[in-house]
């Protein structure tokens, strides 16, 4: 390099023009966490758009494989859904992302959650899980969730006992059940609780 090339001020090779892309209003960060002594994926959801730092949404889920419609299938089980604040449309975006991920996983869209109370007890996720698509196995439930979103009742720990939730809902002949099947079902919850402990 000569002492002519450091002195012109005009560069041989001028800066490419760099156009940036739009950024997107959510960004998920994917993490490995232990819960309850198992490891599973951890997804944070970042808004870009809301300044407000603790606009997180997290959700942790593990692929495993449940019994419905009358055979095991795999499924996406969330352990724990919960953002910080409400009514941003983050949870909804994370269940949205948890089906797409539950399809890249090979678990053809299939997710399951247990819908409890232990967040808050004043304001229960049942009719959130239900606007999302998801739907108990009990068709009570699914009426009474119904009639509460109709109403826009809100709904309590009085209201709702944990149950778990499935998408897409189980087909019309699991809820109706001979003796033999809901014995079964009895064992099947009975081994299934035993290997969890």
């Amino acid at each position: 390099m000569n002492i002519l090339s450091i002195l012109n001020p005009h560069l041989k090779y001028p800066p490419v023009k760099y156009i940036p892309k739009p950024m997107p209003d959510y960004l998920i960060h994917r993490s490995v966490v232990r819960y309850y002594d198992y490891p599973v994926d951890n997804f944070t959801m970042f808004s870009t758009k809301n300044s407000e730092a603790r606009a997180k949404t997290v959700m942790r889920c593990i692929p495993e494989h449940i019994k419905r419609d009358g055979k095991v299938v795999p499924s996406l089980y969330i352990a724990f859904l919960s953002s910080r604040i409400s009514r941003l449309g983050m949870g909804t975006k994370m269940l949205n992302f948890a089906k797409a991920l539950s399809k890249q996983w090979g678990c053809d869209g299939r997710i399951h959650l247990l819908a409890d109370n232990s967040m808050d007890i004043m304001r229960v996720p049942h009719p959130f899980y239900y606007r999302n698509g998801l739907r108990a196995k009990e068709a009570k439930v699914n009426k009474r969730l119904a009639r509460f979103i109709k109403q826009g009742a809100r709904c309590t720990y009085l209201d709702f006992e944990a149950t778990y939730m499935y998408y897409p809902p189980l087909k019309k002949s699991q809820e109706k059940l001979s003796f033999w099947d809901k014995v079964r079902d009895f064992f099947w919850d009975l081994y299934s609780t035993k290997e969890e402990v």
